[in-house]
């Protein structure tokens, strides 16, 4: 797995400000992180 130097998350009105990645659970949380890794491969 890629780990970026930064990670954030942005205002989203459907979803409220500023969840934790963690809050999914360690399996979804991996999921998230490898498709931002895989967007920010280019």
């Amino acid at each position: 797995m890629n780990i970026p130097e930064f990670l954030f998350h942005y205002y989203e009105l459907d979803n409220g400000p500023f969840r934790n990645i963690t809050e999914y659970g360690y399996e979804k949380a991996e999921n998230i992180q490898d498709t931002i890794t895989e967007a920010t491969d280019c």
